[in-house]
This record gives structure tokens, C-alpha cells and sequence, in this order.
């Protein structure tokens, strides 16, 4: 069964690169073994040629909380929030033709980078502690 997992993921994997799904190693296929609480995963930076079933992981599935991925979601949309706001703000905000625009889309990126560092610790000191 195990075994079969692993090469129903393996298979997975190979067929994102033929869809051009993937570039270089980024990108996968998981499965979950129910019965067994396990959940089967590419490993990280391992090429698409050289996968095989036995190259592929699987891990207990208990590890994976229903916190952590909701938390993930919270954490993902409210960064999304904060990018947009921040840049539709600079972006309407702009002044001076192209010079301005670039000025505006710097200004953007480094203030959209500090709210996502404040933000995730927000979140980690509301969801972890």
C-alpha cells in the first residue's frame, strides 16, 4: 500500500513537469494514506529526473495540525491584504512620470516587506503564544 503511494505520487510529480506546472525543483504532488495517518511528500530540491518511489517521503501525518494549516491561510490572505492595500496606496499616491512610478513601486515593495514582518509577528504572538 505504502509502496503504491509512493509511486502514485512519484507519477504525480513527473506529470507536472510535462504540463509545465513546475520550473527547476519547485513545486509538488502530496498523498495521504488515511488508514495510516501518513502523508507522502517529494522531497525538497530533489530534480524531477531523478525521482522515484523510493525518493519519496512519507511522513506521519500527525504533524500536520489543523492549526498549522489554518494559521498558514490566516497568515497568507492577510499578507495578500497588506501588499495590496500598501501598493494601491503608493501607486495612487505617485507623482513625476516614470521617476515617480519607480520611486512608488521601491517605496511599495520595502514598505510592503516591513508590514509583512510586523504582521507575522502579530500572528505568531496571537496564534503561539
Amino acid at each position: 500500500m505504502l509502496n503504491d503511494l509512493k509511486a502514485e505520487v512519484c507519477r504525480a510529480n513527473r506529470a507536472l513537469v510535462e504540463r509545465g506546472l513546475v520550473r527547476l525543483t519547485f513545486g509538488n504532488v502530496s498523498g495521504i494514506d488515511p488508514e495510516r495517518q501518513l502523508v507522502v511528500i517529494k522531497p525538497s530540491g530533489v530534480p524531477y529526473d531523478r525521482l522515484a518511489p523510493e525518493t519519496m517521503v512519507a511522513r506521519i501525518a500527525e504533524t500536520l495540525r489543523l492549526k498549522d494549516v489554518l494559521t498558514g491561510l490566516v497568515k497568507s490572505v492577510s499578507f495578500a491584504w497588506i501588499i495590496t492595500i500598501i501598493a494601491v496606496d503608493r501607486g495612487l499616491a505617485f507623482r513625476g512620470g516614470a521617476a515617480g512610478v519607480g520611486h512608488a513601486t521601491t517605496n511599495s515593495v520595502v514598505a510592503s516587506l516591513f508590514g509583512i514582518i510586523v504582521l507575522d509577528l502579530a500572528w505568531g504572538l496571537i496564534f503561539y503564544l
